[in-house]
């Protein structure tokens, strides 16, 4: 597939009074792709955007590290916003990266009008480390509170192969051997049932060690709390194919997150400002 072609790019997404450090001038800058129909139809409804968070465990990976998935949904008239943000590379520690995907969110929470998208129609999608980080945003209400936003304000959350217990990467940072396992305030299973929006755990069968059964493990904690969870683990996939070959033809992780992002689409019209 060619490569799309933003249609706003490197927009930052921090408040103008942290701009002129130069890591935020770097990486936490997002690009808006927006459907062909959107912008020959510029009447407001129900329409759809995805925030895609990038993986690479924290210390790499770039915003537009998919294009294939982002033509997918543009194509399927869903807005993408692909967003970098602060790694432990760059000298940060937890929680900044997860602070930088909720003010990612909050930004589109604030500003998707003015793209022709519409607020109530918001989905995080995210892949390995940022698969992680979105649930972290879906689970502890900390994050986005500051915004003066809730988990339950996204339509959908979906992870693709995330971590549900505490990073390696923050392992490393602490110092704590990777072989430990921890499920503390930065895990995600740590917070499972703290809230209700409704999440799609999609992962490979033949992903990394123990990934599956990690979010098997979140899935089945959720459900006991009586909260909104889907698993969906894939045969032949790993780490890598199930997020970068989801474009192709009938694929079923691509389908299975079409289809759950129009199953909690909000028929609430908002007006363009």
């Amino acid at each position: 597939m060619p490569f799309p072609t933003p249609t706003h790019t490197n927009i930052n997404y921090r408040p103008a009074s942290e701009q002129s450090n130069p890591l935020i001038q770097q990486r936490c800058v997002l690009d808006i792709f927006l459907p062909q129909s959107w912008i020959e139809n510029t009447h407001a409804s129900t329409r759809q955007t995805v925030i895609y968070i990038h993986g690479g465990g924290l210390i790499e990976g770039q915003r537009n590290d998919n294009p294939d998935l982002t033509t997918t949904l543009l194509n399927n008239n869903i807005a993408v916003i692909t967003a970098d943000y602060r790694l432990s590379s760059d000298g940060i520690t937890a929680p900044t990266y997860i602070h930088d995907v909720a003010a990612i969110t909050a930004w589109v929470f604030n500003n998707i009008h003015r793209y022709l998208g519409n607020s109530q129609n918001i989905t995080l999608l995210g892949h390995s480390a940022g698969a992680y980080l979105i649930t972290m945003i879906a689970t502890d209400p900390q994050y986005l509170a500051p915004h003066n936003l809730k988990p339950e304000d996204l339509a959908a959350v979906i992870p693709v192969s995330g971590q549900m217990l505490t990073h390696e990467q923050i392992k490393t940072e602490q110092s704590i051997n990777n072989h430990t396992v921890i499920t503390d305030k930065f895990a995600p299973l740590f917070h499972h049932a703290k809230t209700d929006v409704p999440i799609l755990l999609v992962v490979g069968v033949n992903d990394i060690p123990c990934r599956e059964q990690e979010n098997a493990l979140f899935a089945a904690y959720r459900q006991r709390a009586e909260k909104p969870i889907k698993f969906l683990p894939v045969p032949d996939r790993d780490h890598h194919t199930i997020i970068f070959e989801a474009h192709k033809p009938n694929d079923i992780v691509f389908n299975t997150i079409k289809q759950f992002i129009d199953n909690h689409k909000r028929d609430t019209i908002q007006t363009t400002a």
